[in-house]
């Protein structure tokens, strides 16, 4: 009962840490899909700073130098494959020279704007020619990046140049570059670096082993659908990954994470809402849940019953050993008893002879009664020794100590030799002898059988009591298939000739 109530009790509580246990999961894969997102903005942040010159760098190093320096450095951090092109834009009289940094060989070489970079390039344009307060291009992909390298860089630490207090102000056309002589659109603003984001290694490579690298794949067993999409209107999906089993349902968890050129100079990216580009959406599987639940629920459980199972066992055990125990401290009693039993008849008549002898009860002329009180007393030495040595090799034989060698007996001859043993206690008795001729030898230890017989006969005297008959029979196989009756005992054969009693 006691058992049964622990189950139940165990059955209760492995449900409510099976519970725990799933609560747990989600909050381990909401950690996970925040460590992806980290970890994407950290690298990106990374090379944003490490690609972004600053103009004393330029100004010490030369223009071609100090950019493929800064490229060198950061290639040497082994940064993953992230960006497709690496450009500046640098104000040359009127119009705006680029020059991308060819990422095979490290060169910075003069190129044409490409298609895609034509918001980019008006948008400089304006500045150059002084059309207007123009802001920061801010691409709705999130994946092009423009920051302005300002001529004398502002104090706040390292980094990207932080945008000016005092706003947007119209571009003079007179200024001049200390280090190169060329006229500056906007004013402090020296070049634009320009970086863009390699959408399909984002997508088809760095994306899945972020998922790999923060998940795993017991974490990632439980997502039904993965999927990175901008933030501004008009929505893209620029990643999707699917899990396999149910589809998704009910509502996504959201990260927004991919942190714009501002927030970058302004603190620990991807940490303010609304600062992210992009927006990470993972939908649980939530029939995988309770799969899991019910799957630690049923473990524990089975661990809980075979634990109980066993000390239902040891208990049951213990009640049977302790059963024989009480058994065999019974058994011992009755067995002290027994050979105190035993041993009080022979040390009576040894000590009655012993008396009769020297209290002259016996007279010295009379030799023949002499001579019949020592054999007594000796007779009976000699059981009191032959018990003795019963006992040992009882005690022997229960610490499976082999005493005796065996060797081939004469059953017919020990039979003979026991009722020969035992004519003092079988005085007033008749026993009857029937061997047959030609008994079967066997492996056995002659002292220990005759010993047995000799209980057998002795003890039926002493219970037969004066008068009684004591029958020792021995046949042969062939006798008892024939189906001897001898005397009073019948034998019982079964129908296919096999000796009953």
């Amino acid at each position: 009962m006691l058992c049964i109530a622990l189950t139940v009790l165990q059955y209760r509580w492995t449900g409510q840490i099976s519970r725990a246990e799933a609560e747990q999961l989600k909050v381990r894969l909401g950690e996970g899909l925040q460590s992806v997102c980290a970890s994407f903005d950290a690298t990106v942040s990374r090379g944003y700073r490490a690609l972004t010159p600053d103009a004393d760098e330029i100004d010490e190093a030369g223009f071609q130098e100090a950019h493929l320096q800064l490229f060198e450095a950061w290639k040497a951090t082994k940064p993953p494959d992230i960006f497709k092109r690496i450009a500046y834009a640098v104000p040359e009289g009127d119009s705006l020279t680029l020059y991308v940094v060819q990422q095979e060989d490290g060169q910075l070489t003069r190129a044409e704007w490409p298609v895609s970079w034509k918001e980019i390039e008006a948008n400089l344009a304006a500045k150059l020619i002084g059309a207007g307060a123009s802001p920061p291009f801010v691409d709705a992909s999130g994946t092009v990046v423009e920051f302005p390298v300002f001529s004398k860089r502002p104090s706040g630490g390292p980094g990207p140049p932080r945008e000016r207090p005092d706003g947007y102000s119209p571009s003079t056309r007179d200024g001049r570059s200390s280090s190169r002589g060329r006229p500056q659109g906007r004013a402090g603003e020296k070049e634009w670096a320009i970086l863009e984001l390699d959408l399909d290694y984002v997508r088809n490579v760095w994306l899945p082993a972020l998922l790999k690298t923060h998940l795993g794949p017991n974490q990632t067993d439980l997502l039904a659908r993965v999927q990175v999409k901008t933030r501004t209107a008009p929505e893209q999906v620029l990643f999707e990954w699917a899990g396999v089993g149910e589809a998704p349902s009910g509502k996504p968890v959201k990260i927004e994470f991919h942190t714009n050129e501002r927030s970058l100079t302004l603190g620990p990216p991807g940490r303010d809402k609304g600062s992210g580009a992009w927006v990470f959406e993972a939908w649980p599987r939530p029939n995988r849940l309770a799969e899991l639940v019910s799957a630690t629920q049923r473990r524990n459980l089975a661990i809980a019953l075979m634990l109980n199972v066993l000390l239902m066992a040891a208990g049951v055990t213990l009640v049977r050993y302790t059963r024989r125990s009480r058994r065999l401290a019974e058994a011992r009693m009755r067995f002290v008893a027994n050979v105190s039993h035993e041993l009080r008849t022979p040390l009576t008549v040894i000590r009655g002879a012993s008396h009769n002898l020297m209290d002259g009860v016996i007279v010295d002329r009379d030799r023949e009664k002499v001579r019949e009180y020592a054999a007594l007393i000796q007779q009976h030495a000699e059981d009191l020794s032959e018990m003795v040595e019963q006992i040992l090799d009882l005690g022997k034989a229960r610490k499976l100590i082999a005493t005796k060698t065996l060797k081939e007996v004469d059953v017919g001859k020990v039979v003979r030799e026991a009722v020969a043993a035992t004519r003092e206690e079988t005085k007033g008795c008749t026993v009857d002898v029937q061997l047959a001729p030609r008994l079967v030898t066997m492996k056995g230890d002659v002292a220990t059988l005759q010993r047995a017989f000799q209980n057998l006969i002795a003890n039926a005297a002493k219970h037969g009591g004066s008068g009684g008959w004591i029958g020792v029979t021995g046949f042969t196989d062939e006798q008892i298939t024939s189906g001897i009756i001898s005397g009073d005992w019948t034998f019982l054969f079964d129908d296919d000739g096999t000796f009953i009693v």
